[in-house]
């Protein structure tokens, strides 16, 4: 026997705004794999592997904005970024493959390079995994899998042309759903000593 007419429309409302997301945070993601190289369109006054596009400085106040399409967007495109600067952690601490700072100092990280690009990959797939979260999707942790290796393994065929970018971005996935995981643990464990102390 079918449910009641408002359930059904309830869920379809929530397999349209599902669907709906998911379309939005695959183009954002897409964007968001080429977008720490868009510092070549301005060398005036930013060097090549910019501190300001190689990191999450830009994108990571979009997850704070109160239309969940924005957030979902946001989501995507802190996959994409993460991919690409866990792709870039492989790179040699030297030239161009440091990390710079912008006019008018544009002086290079040199070695604290690497630590800089893992360390905003890391934060960038966090972000990404919490805000997914947050959006409460239906199947939403399948679906942040999915896009993220599906992209990742493209990125690292067609792009980088090579398997070690792949297994750096399963490093820092691995490590972000370690420490997602664990700070909803803690969640959980407050929110239910917080309870237990109302109870008494």
């Amino acid at each position: 026997m079918d449910g009641p007419a408002w359930s059904r429309a309830g869920a379809e409302m929530d397999d349209d705004r599902t669907w709906r997301e998911i379309v939005v945070m695959i183009l954002f993601a897409t964007l968001g794999l080429g977008f720490p190289d868009i510092d070549h369109l301005f060398l005036s006054w930013l060097h090549h592997r910019s501190i300001v596009t190689h990191s999450v400085l830009i994108p990571l106040p979009f997850l704070l904005a109160r239309n969940e399409a924005v957030r979902a967007g946001a989501a995507g495109f802190l996959v994409g970024v993460s991919i690409h600067l866990a792709a870039d952690i492989l790179s040699p601490a030297k030239g161009f493959g440091t990390v710079w700072l912008p006019w008018p100092i544009k002086a290079s990280l040199g070695p604290l390079s690497p630590m800089w690009i893992a360390a905003n990959s890391g934060v960038a797939m966090v972000c990404s995994l919490h805000a997914m979260q947050g959006l409460k999707l239906r199947h939403a942790t399948g679906i942040f899998g999915l896009l993220s290796f599906g992209l990742a393994a493209a990125y690292a065929t067609l792009h980088e042309r090579k398997g070690m970018a792949f297994l750096a971005f399963l490093v820092v996935f691995v490590l972000a759903f370690a420490f997602e995981w664990w700070m909803a643990r803690q969640r959980r464990s407050a929110t239910a000593e917080a309870r237990d102390r109302e109870a008494r």
